[in-house]
């Protein structure tokens, strides 16, 4: 695996515990890595209750000690499958705030968290967009499943454009550092866009199939030879016309894939939250665990 010494492990709720520790742990001995557990803790009547400043202040501190104590109850089943683990709670009203926090303290190679489900509410889903949008180091959003023997693990990517190369091979490095951890098999998936809307404009006699052909054909070349770069064994190449990020959803249920490897943007503020990107356009509508990454 590309060097993960440090895994930051992200808890919210202690019903998440078993799945997101057992993810964790796997990839924690593939690596040898430590492991570093943090729980945002947060009462809303400690900040702005109309108590004394004393009271609110002991009700934060009851919280505090209450989620700590919660948190430790329920790693005791997890702790022995860690060779070092820590744990620590921590006061924030945003909870991926919290956890960003915290990373800057302990410098993680990943941070691992529970995903949330759009029924779960927009708020929910828009904290882990921040954490993604905010965080340098990779982030696995996993789902409560279990692993499957021999995954399948797949890494979107854009073959055909330049300027995403240092990004393209990142998620093939990652990717492929997945696969191995878990013994699974590497596909990738290269969506490239529909031409039919303007293949006229070439003229008459343009054989679409042909370009068609062209094009994938130099996806593959591509792709092949940056894998080759990031070190990374494809098992197949999907490379399919259409919008990415249904091109992606369709790929991943097709190959009943355990995990998704894909790049994220960082982007903030307004733009942010109006257009998103790729990796938050699938993050809630696949059925597999979502690795993202960043240069």
């Amino acid at each position: 695996m590309r060097r993960i010494d440090n895994i930051l492990v992200a808890i919210d709720d202690i019903a998440d515990v078993p799945f997101v520790m057992e993810k964790a742990a796997a990839l924690a001995k593939a690596a040898s890595a430590k492991t570093h557990v943090v729980r945002v803790a947060f009462e809303e009547l400690a900040e702005f209750g109309r108590t004394s400043a004393d009271d609110r202040q002991m009700l934060k501190t009851y919280v505090l000690q209450a989620d700590e104590q919660e948190l430790e109850d329920a790693l005791e089943d997890a702790r022995p499958q860690f060779r070092d683990l820590e744990t620590t709670t921590i006061w924030h009203k945003r909870v991926s705030q919290g956890v960003l926090d915290v990373a800057d303290l302990v410098k993680p190679d990943l941070i691992v968290k529970a995903t949330h489900a759009p029924e779960q509410g927009r708020g929910r889903v828009l904290d882990d967009w921040h954490l993604l949008r905010n965080e340098s180091c990779p982030v696995l959003l996993v789902k409560p499943s279990a692993w499957v023997k021999n995954p399948v693990v797949l890494a979107a990517i854009n073959g055909l454009d330049d300027d995403h190369e240092p990004l393209n091979l990142a998620v093939l490095e990652r990717a492929g550092d997945l696969a191995r951890a878990l013994t699974g098999r590497l596909h990738v998936v290269n969506a490239y866009p529909a031409f039919e809307r303007w293949v006229g404009q070439l003229g008459d006699g343009v054989d679409y199939e042909a370009l068609v052909g062209e094009v994938e054909t130099e996806i593959r070349d591509r792709v092949h030879a940056l894998a080759d770069r990031a070190g990374a064994s494809i098992e197949q190449l999907h490379v399919r016309e259409g919008k990415a990020s249904f091109v992606i959803g369709q790929l991943a249920e097709e190959t009943s894939a355990e995990a998704l490897v894909i790049g994220t943007a960082a982007r903030g503020g307004v733009k942010g939250v109006v257009f998103g990107n790729t990796a938050e356009a699938v993050l809630h509508h696949v059925d597999a665990d979502v690795l993202t990454v960043r240069v």
